[in-house]
């Protein structure tokens, strides 16, 4: 299993060179999805990396499982 998994926010220049570009999923499905995981075993723990204060208020106001983990660089 994995302990921790965590959603990452890039700045523009790391998103211009990034492969994926996928504006139809939002931040509140990546983080329902992290909880997934957590539901079915796969990770212990969920956590969000280089997020600002409207970030992780998003992440707040719908997580039924709140970050463990506040990454920041």
């Amino acid at each position: 299993f994995i302990s921790v998994i965590c959603a990452n926010i890039v700045t523009e220049d790391e998103y211009a060179n990034s492969a994926v570009e996928d504006d139809s999923v939002t931040l509140e499905d990546t983080w329902r999805t992290m909880e997934e995981l957590v539901e079915q075993g796969y990770t212990k723990s969920i956590g969000v990396s280089n997020f600002n204060s409207h970030q992780i208020d998003r992440i707040l106001k719908i997580a039924k499982i709140k970050p463990t983990v506040n990454q920041v660089r």
